[in-house]
């Protein structure tokens, strides 16, 4: 795709050289299309028209979306392509020529969607007659990782779905009658080289004879259909760059018609004759089918680039963090990287400290006088420690460490030092004149950011991550270096905060653990199960918190301040501890508060799903009390100033609120600032570099192999940063960086969002069902509804609810006193109504007979997975006679866990089970999924008055499964669903049955936002085998019996991976192995 050796002027030669020769920059050329001589593409995501002789380009669009993936009809008149003119993807078509876009399609589209999954309603081109589009959509499957080609005429906007049970992009034969495709899509995935399990061929649907067949077979990827005069054309890497190829309708003998050696093409499309037009680098190129040769496409776009002028924007959008000045009269907001202070009464000027368009400010800290603020920055093109005055003026940059990445500055008492943590977890002590390191410690991980100075400057109390998985607690001492273990390495412990004091240590830990009793099986959990302590730094400190009353003075500080510094008294300090006395719960955030107390906040359990932030309650417990007094609820963090006076309450990401403070609690109602006045001017080309240049840091900080796959990473940044110039929209950054880490030929290096400045989405609500034009009489028939689950609100049907079922057959007539008819689609009339209460008329012609009241759907995801959940598990049961379970599972979050929760426990005496893992898209829980179903039985339980016998221990959910097991895997079985495949193949406890896995386990985390809030996922968690051998990762799991699923779905057979599975299992199962049978004779004793 991208050019490797060759310098940017080399580059943008190859790509267009008359552009250069006349003063143009070059630019980001994408999704173009060729009809004779003309080629239309996407520029900054509007369409633009140009003669293959190159020139001037003409714009065609300039909607307020993107208008991407133009296709001319087969006359060369027209041109349908995707649009967001409504806020989501839909079809369009507009005349060659020029003029107004009409709509062809109004299901709404899925999204937004992360960039490797592209788009919905992708037009891929038309039918040879031109009466229809042929277009990729979401609207039908329950995953984004498959999806369908469908047609939608042109004269009366009709939608019909081909025939493929599952397809990418597609292209119909020169006679119309047959198809050719790839089952699989994966065109927006920028992993170069791949050769795992999704990596798709193409096929020749013939729908008349239910037939398909393969044309291609390499172990790599073959996309972008074309099949012309000359034969079928696409692009392939199997020589390891994505070049064109061509071949017959028999695959045979493939001819390699580029040879780009650089990098490889993308997006080819060809016009009837064979002539190609494709992406290369920053530019188009067209190979002449009647002269075997490529060439450069000089095209100019004489543009506005609107996109890239500099704009005002809103700071409150992107909200990174926020402190309360030592005073507690002003705020500093981290906003789109840049430090801004305000007042926290809402009066006064906001004033941007750093200003900086080209870097990424970020982590801010007030110092103990409130004159000065540390802060992180890039803009000496690396991660380094900053401050700036807090009344404005110059920065200054206090370390040059270079090639680093720090964390959470942290000023001590005397605004001398600065405690920072490094990428790896390296804790530093840093002097703000200097900037001279000195190594404090390691918290063993770069995300333990638990540290914080003594009150006398001269201690650092830090949290440290164990071999064991569990944190202790140290003290580093700043004047000979000694770093000191305090608490107990069999306890997980942390949070350390000093007392104002200097006679106690405070921290969370957990000690006395506490276990709940899981509802579905004989098992437990641990929940609320943390409690505070306090370490007595001296020998003579007292208990704060003795039994009966109090000593000392009752609700004042219960010791004196001390006149002189206190040094820690180390010898038996970890048998010194004290625990305070509330119950167990789930603590975070402890600090001490005003008038001698611990504050902390109190969050429920965490759960899966949860949405959003996990809220918490604040709390307040004086010295000497043993009850906590609420403060306020609904937080995810607070800040008090440096005489505890005045709190900052975080309530969300961009609710931040000021109060009053004191041992009773908030002084007044809190008040909310007013983040809206946070207002910047970005320039968009600036912000890109810098987001470009954060991205490369973050791969070089985190990915997993520190040798960068042995990939020059220095020169793979100059090679794509040069093509910046060349970016039309925030959606071309995306794109940039996707193909810089597609490079490290690895899996979940995905780059997503940002302020891409699309328009709202429409909120369209669902009904759960179908419906189509009838054209006789111009009304709209349901031709299907979704059944639902009317038990479980998550699979809610709307017109299939006890007294609100509408009927196949009937005609929905209006929506909310809208007469819908030909000229008026039901999602048109839906617009703005998702998750709201609507009005449907109903009835047998053209009048309305009832009127139903039904909620409507965000999504139909849900409805459409759990009707393909009941349709295997229909077919289970009537092949096995009830004699196998069938479960599916998702994913391998929290939604995936809870459909096994839901399924596996009443299956457990059937004889057999299959767990569909087909199209699983990963998680982290497939352990716990595991843990269940290889559970051994080693024992039977029989139990007077108990009917039924058990499997040890007895009751509930505790049992056993003991009969046989198979698992379905295809090509879409991903992350930790390629994990779970794996494990299950290791066991031997059943056969996998498919096809060949994705092949991606190198994981990422949460490295935090992007400077305009996009975000990127660096792999930097490596799945090994128990040897330390890599396993899975660009190849996947193979299936025991592997089994197609495209060609018997074609001929309209039933799922023939689950009917290999339960015919395996048939064929396994001996006798009644889910039956736990009779206890041997009683025993006779004497």
């Amino acid at each position: 795709m991208w050019v490797r050796a060759l310098g940017i002027a080399a580059c943008l030669t190859l790509c267009g050289s008359a552009a250069i020769a006349q003063g143009e920059p070059q630019r980001l050329l994408r999704f173009p299309d060729i009809h004779g001589k003309q080629v239309v593409f996407s520029y900054a995501g509007d369409l633009w028209i140009a003669s293959t002789d190159g020139g001037a380009a003409r714009q065609l669009t300039s909607g307020p979306g993107l208008e991407l993936f133009a296709k001319f009809s087969p006359d060369g008149k027209w041109i349908a392509f995707t649009g967001q003119y409504g806020g989501d993807e839909q079809v369009y078509l507009i005349p060659a020529a020029g003029g107004a876009p009409r709509q062809l399609t109004f299901y709404p589209a899925r999204g937004p969607l992360g960039t490797r999954s592209g788009y919905d309603n992708q037009v891929t081109g038309w039918k040879p007659d031109g009466s229809a589009v042929l277009f990729r959509s979401f609207q039908d499957v329950s995953l984004n990782t498959e999806s369908k080609l469908y047609t939608v005429t042109v004269d009366d906007s009709q939608v019909q779905p081909l025939p493929m049970a599952r397809a990418g992009n597609g292209v119909y034969s020169p006679d119309g009658k047959r198809l050719l495709f790839s089952p699989l899509f994966r065109d927006f995935r920028t992993w170069k080289r791949y050769q795992g399990g999704w990596a798709p061929d193409l096929y020749i649907a013939d729908p008349s004879a239910q037939k398909l067949t393969r044309i291609t077979g390499t172990p790599r990827t073959e996309r972008d259909p074309m099949w012309t005069e000359a034969g079928i054309q696409y692009l392939s890497d199997q020589d390891g760059h994505m070049n064109l190829y061509l071949t017959d309708e028999q695959g045979g003998a493939p001819r390699k018609l580029t040879d780009f050696k650089q990098d490889g093409a993308e997006f080819a499309s060809a016009d009837a004759k064979g002539n190609v037009v494709l992406q290369y680098n920053a530019g188009l190129m067209l190979y002449d089918i009647s002269t075997g040769k490529v060439r450069p496409l000089d095209i100019t776009v004489p543009t506005q680039d609107l996109n890239r002028l500099p704009r005002l924007v809103k700071g409150s959008k992107n909200i990174e963090g926020g402190a309360l000045s030592p005073d507690g009269q002003h705020v500093l907001v981290v906003a789109r990287g840049d430090v801004f202070v305000m007042q926290g009464n809402r009066l006064g000027a906001v004033v941007n400290l750093t200003h900086s368009p080209s870097a990424h400010d970020r982590e801010a800290a007030w110092s103990p006088d409130g004159r000065t603020i540390a802060y992180i920055s890039d803009a000496s093109g690396d991660e380094e420690l900053w401050v700036v005055p807090a009344s404005g003026g110059a920065a200054r940059q206090v370390t040059k460490s270079g090639g680093n990445r720090y964390y959470r500055p942290s000023w001590s008492p005397d605004g001398k030092r600065l405690a920072v943590l490094d990428r790896e977890g390296t804790l530093f002590s840093v002097d703000v004149a200097s900037g001279e390191r000195r190594k404090v410690g390691s918290t063993g991980a770069w995300y333990i950011r638990q540290y914080e100075w003594s009150p006398d400057s001269r201690y650092i109390a830090y949290a440290e991550l164990q071999p064991n998985d569990m944190r202790m607690v140290r003290i580093w001492d700043s004047r000979d270096g000694a770093n000191r273990p305090v608490t107990d390495p069999s306890y997980d412990s942390g949070e350390p905060v000093w007392s104002p004091d200097r006679r106690y240590l405070a921290f969370l830990s957990v000690r006395d653990v506490n276990l709940l009793i899981s509802e579905t099986e004989w098992n437990f959990a641990a929940a609320r199960q943390t409690r505070p302590y306090l370490l007595a730094l001296q020998k003579d400190a007292p208990n704060p918190f003795p039994a009966g009353v109090p000593v000392g003075r009752g609700g004042e500080e219960p010791v004196s301040k001390a006149d002189k510094p206190l040094s820690v008294e180390f010898d038996g300090l970890e048998e010194r501890v004290i625990p305070v006395p509330v119950d167990k719960d789930n603590y975070r955030d402890l600090s001490f508060g005003p008038g001698f107390s611990l504050m902390f906040r109190i969050s429920d359990a965490p759960r899966f799903e949860a949405d959003g932030p996990q809220t918490s309650t604040l709390f307040l417990l004086p010295f000497g009390a043993t009850k906590p007094n609420r403060v306020t609820g609904d937080l995810v963090g607070y800040d008090v100033d440096r005489k505890r006076q005045t709190i900052l309450l975080f309530q969300g990401r961009d609710d931040l609120r000021v109060a009053g403070f004191g041992p009773a609690g908030l002084a007044g109602d809190a008040q909310r600032l007013d983040l809206e006045r946070i207002v910047m001017r970005v320039d968009p080309p600036q912000e890109w570099a810098a987001i470009f240049n954060e991205a490369w840091r973050l791969y070089r900080d985190y990915f997993y192999d520190p040798g960068m796959h042995g990939h020059d990473w220095q020169a793979a940044r100059e090679r794509y940063r040069a093509l910046l110039p060349a970016l039309g929209n925030r959606a071309d950054l995306n794109y940039l960086i996707s193909h810089m880490i597609g490079d490290l030929n690895v899996s979940h290096a995905f780059v997503d969002g940002g302020d891409d400045g699309l328009p709202p989405r429409p909120d369209i609500g669902l009904l759960g069902a179908r419906f189509a034009l009838d054209k006789a009489t111009g009304l709209w028939r349901i031709t299907r509804i979704f059944a639902g689950d009317r038990a479980d609100p998550l699979y809610r049907s709307p017109l299939n609810s006890v007294g609100n079922e509408a009927r196949v057959g009937e005609y929905l007539l209006s929506i909310d006193g809208v007469p819908l008819n030909a000229t008026t689609n039901p999602y048109q009339a839906l617009m703005g109504k998702a998750n709201q209460v609507v009005e449907v008329g109903l009835g047998p012609s053209a009048t309305v007979e009832r009127r139903l009241l039904v909620k409507t759907l965000r999504t139909e995801t849900l409805l459409i997975r759990h009707e393909q959940r009941l349709a295997a598990q229909r077919l289970v049961d009537e092949m096995s006679g009830g004699r196998i379970g069938y479960v599916h599972i998702t994913d391998m979050t929290g939604a995936g866990l809870s459909e096994f929760v839901k399924e596996w426990y009443g299956q457990l005496r059937k004889d057999g089970v299959i767990i569909d893992i087909r199209g699983n898209t990963g998680g982290n829980v497939s352990r716990m999924i595991l843990e269940r179903l290889l559970r051994p039985a080693f024992t039977r339980g029989f139990v007077r008055g108990l009917q039924h016998p058990q499997t040890y221990p007895w009751g509930g959910y505790t049992q056993v499964f003991t009969g046989e097991m198979a698992m379905l895997i295809n090509e879409n079985t991903m992350s930790d669903g390629d994990t779970m495949a794996w494990t299950f193949k290791q066991t031997q406890r059943g056969r996998l049955i498919g096809k060949r896995t994705w092949g991606g386990v190198v994981g990422t985390g949460d490295l935090g936002p992007l400077l305009d809030g996009g975000h990127i996922a660096v792999p930097q968690y490596a799945l090994a085998g128990p040897k330390g051998e890599w396993i899975i990762e660009g190849e996947g799991v193979t299936p025991d019996i592997e089994v197609d699923f495209d060609q018997p779905a074609l001929r309209g057979e039933p799922d023939a991976q689950l009917v290999a599975a339960i015919r395996d299992l048939q064929s396994r199962i001996k006798g009644t192995p889910g039956n736990l049978g009779t206890p041997q004779p009683y025993p006779i004793k004497p």
